[in-house]
């Protein structure tokens, strides 16, 4: 639940005590679009040889630039920060797996401060900051929410897709991006017929790579000239192309609803490209990659337009970071921040608007590091002015060498020495209020208290320490299912169970079961820390990164 503060905070916007200054008009509209995995070198714009992306060119040549935009080096950390305009580990956000992205129910995000204010709120695509009750997107001050299932059918992949539409499973026909855009163009076309001023995210999945069918062959055809690109790249830029194409779908019902000239439209990605063996993708020089703290990993376009408000085709020079979003639109927008909300981020309206011409110096800092239990100096940066420190060791003028190419750790040691101990505060700081016993807390599900009917427990959230930490609100019965079995990994000897505190509960897992079914399964009301393990045979796999187990996702519903 929100904090007392909040609920202050909410109820002086609700009844008009926060005057905006764009009283009288009508309010801005904001699409805000964030792609997945696009680094500088996926433009056409930035140099690109082979790509065609003649919206996002249109969209970049319309619009303020922010060419010195920073991010977190992975998804779930950026989305975290963009939300609520907080370091990502104050809102115990710090992976993508193992309860990494449950964000704090109580976090006040953009689209609660926006709600309040008048505003129809939606998200379309990937949210990635928990999907079960109390940190989905609908708990979280978005008022319609389609959101791709990634892990309701084996193959797993784009054709087809699973999605998750106000919290209800719906199958789609055709290709997953062209479904998450057709689902925000409708929006844009009924909000026109309302009247009623909205704040919509479409969250891209596109160019992240997934592991079967990525994206329509005729797009991938158009490659097959260049033999240098291989085939998994050929995937990406026709990703890429896909991901341009549905850009201007959307650009062009704004011209065509009449919505463009009042419409705030907001574009950028959520960390550097990706890069392995089979990925060699440009990226305009920049070193490192997805993952990394340096440029590679963290710096991505920035594209605002707002037609007749701002100019076009212009530059600025000010550093922002993806902390600056939720003040920034509040700003472009007229609703004053609450001063007593603890943000990170500055809006950088002053900036875009021209009201300030000379950048200000600031210092911001960045981790990302996959276990549970923080540790200093791993994967981490501070950026202080010009200058950059990574992994406490490396020191970079970034102004005179974007590339990072020379190290200045030895001729500049007290700079060196000011950044480790910026970056020593920063840390202290930010774990203070999320670390318990050297770990970050994973925030609990909650079951059975009315909100949610169907939790789904991903197996990519289980933590190797403490499973699914979750709250049962009622004793049920329910009926647990659990799906997607991995029968590779078994024999007749082997027995799945299940655990909630002392009570155990086994199934015989027999030959091709592609679920199991528990039945009838009571649970006391209160705090669980939620085991699944195997009695008898069981082969130790790694799927991607992590121990696999056993199976994909679990299904927890009332039977009544």
């Amino acid at each position: 639940m929100k904090t007392v503060e909040t609920r202050r905070w909410l109820s002086l916007a609700a009844s008009g005590a926060m005057v905006s200054s764009f009283a009288g008009t009508q309010k801005p509209n904001v699409v805000f679009i964030l792609s997945d995995d696009q680094g500088y070198g996926d433009f056409e714009c930035y140099g690109n040889p082979y790509l065609k992306t003649p919206h996002l060119n249109r969209l970049h040549d319309e619009s303020i630039r922010i060419p010195a935009f920073y991010t977190a080096p992975v998804c779930a950390p950026t989305r975290a920060s963009l939300m609520t305009s907080r370091y990502n580990y104050r809102t115990s956000v710090w992976d993508t797996w193992q309860g990494g992205l449950n964000m704090r129910d109580d976090e006040l995000t953009v689209a609660e401060v926006l709600k309040e204010n008048g505003y129809k709120t939606a998200l379309f695509g990937k949210w990635h900051l928990g999907y079960n009750c109390p940190f989905r997107p609908e708990d979280q001050g978005f008022d319609e929410v389609l959101l791709w299932d990634m892990f309701h059918r084996a193959e797993k992949n784009r054709h087809n897709p699973v999605m998750i539409y106000n919290g209800e499973l719906v199958g789609e026909a055709g290709y997953e991006e062209d479904v998450v855009f057709n689902y925000a163009i409708d929006f844009l076309q009924k909000n026109k017929i309302s009247g009623q001023p909205f704040f919509m995210v479409v969250a891209s999945t596109l160019p992240h790579t997934w592991v079967d069918y990525q994206v329509p062959e005729e797009y991938v055809e158009r490659f097959a000239p260049y033999r240098e690109i291989s085939r998994f790249n050929a995937e990406i830029l026709a990703m890429v192309e896909k991901l341009d194409e549905n850009v201007g779908r959307l650009l062009e019902t704004l011209d065509s609803t009449g919505l463009t000239e009042n419409t705030i439209v907001i574009f950028t990605s959520d960390n550097g490209p990706e890069f392995d063996p089979q990925q060699r993708r440009y990226n305009v020089g920049l070193r490192g990659r997805k993952g990394t703290t340096y440029e590679g990993g963290i710096k991505v376009p920035c594209f605002i337009r707002w037609p007749g408000v701002l100019p076009a085709g212009k530059d600025i020079q000010q550093v922002g970071t993806i902390l600056d979003f939720m003040p920034t639109v509040l700003d472009m927008c007229g609703i004053p921040f609450n001063a007593e909300h603890p943000a990170d981020g500055i809006s950088l309206w002053p900036y875009i608007s021209g009201e300030k011409t000379e950048p200000v110096s600031r210092s911001f800092c960045g981790q990302f590091y996959r276990p549970a239990v923080p540790a200093m100096w791993e994967n981490c940066y501070v950026r202080s002015g010009d200058y950059k420190l990574v992994n406490g060791t490396e020191l970079f003028n970034i102004a005179a060498d974007p590339f990072e190419l020379n190290d200045l750790a030895e001729s500049l040691p007290q700079k060196k020495a000011e950044l480790r101990q910026q970056y020593e505060h920063w840390f202290a700081d930010v774990t203070k209020n999320t670390v318990q016993d050297g770990e970050f807390v994973i925030h609990p599900i909650i079951v059975g208290d009315g909100r949610q009917r169907l939790v789904n427990l991903r197996y990519s959230d289980k933590s190797p320490k403490h499973g699914w930490p979750m709250t049962v609100a009622s004793p049920g019965p329910y009926k647990v299912t659990v799906n997607l079995m991995q029968n590779e990994l078994f024999d007749d000897t082997s027995v799945f169970c299940i655990q909630f505190g002392d009570q155990v509960h086994k199934k015989k897992i027999l030959p091709n079961s592609g679920a199991l079914v528990f039945d009838n399964v009571m649970i006391a009301p209160g705090e669980y820390e939620m085991q699944t393990f195997v009695e008898g045979t069981f082969i130790s796999r790694i799927f991607r990164t992590n121990p696999d187990i056993g199976h994909r996702n679990i299904h927890i519903e009332p039977m009544h």
